[in-house]
C-alpha cells in the first residue's frame, strides 16, 4: 500500500481541517474574487504549500489522474491486505482453474488407457505363465510315466 499516498491526504484533511479559519482571514485579507481557476490554485498552493507545480504543466488535470491512479492502486493493495480479491484477479484464477481442470480431465483419461495396457500385459503374461506350467505339468507327467515303467520293468524281471 502507499503509504505516502495516505500520509499526503490525511495531512491534507488535518491542515484543512486546522486551518479553515485561517483560511477564511487569509482571503478576507488578500480580498481575493474567485473569478480565474489559476488565481485561486494560486492562492491555495500559497496557503497550504501542497500543490507544488510542475514544470511544463499548466493545469492541474494530470496531477489529479495520478492522484486517482495511486489511490485505486493503494486500495487494490488495502483490499489484497484484508482478502479480498479485484475482479481481474478473480478472472485469472477461474480461468486457471478451468485450465488445470482440464488438464486433469485428460490426466484421469491417459491413467485410464494406461491402466487398460498394464492390464491387458497383464492378462497376456497371465496366459504365458498358464502356458509355461501346463507345459511344466506335461512334462513331469511325462517323466512321472517314465519312472513308472522303469519301475514296473525292475520289479517284473525281478520275479
Amino acid at each position: 500500500m502507499d503509504t505516502d499516498f495516505l500520509e499526503y491526504w490525511g495531512n491534507m484533511l488535518v491542515i484543512m481541517a486546522k486551518s479553515r479559519r485561517q483560511a477564511d482571514e487569509t482571503m478576507k485579507l488578500f480580498n481575493i474574487e474567485a473569478t480565474k481557476y489559476s488565481e485561486l490554485n494560486d492562492t491555495y498552493r500559497e496557503i497550504f504549500n501542497q500543490f507544488t507545480p510542475v514544470a511544463g504543466q499548466d493545469d492541474l488535470s494530470e496531477f489529479w489522474n495520478n492522484a486517482a491512479k495511486n489511490f485505486n492502486a493503494s486500495f487494490k493493495d488495502y483490499l489484497k491486505t484484508i482478502g479480498f480479491a479485484t475482479i481481474e484477479d478473480y478472472n485469472k484464477l477461474a480461468g486457471e482453474h478451468e485450465e488445470l481442470k482440464a488438464k486433469y480431465e485428460e490426466q484421469q483419461e491417459t491413467i485410464k488407457q494406461l491402466r487398460l495396457l498394464v492390464n491387458e500385459k497383464g492378462m497376456a503374461d497371465q496366459v504365458e505363465l498358464v502356458k509355461n506350467f501346463q507345459e511344466l505339468m506335461k512334462i513331469q507327467g511325462e517323466r512321472f510315466s517314465e519312472t513308472m515303467t522303469t519301475m514296473a520293468t525292475a520289479f517284473s524281471k525281478k520275479d
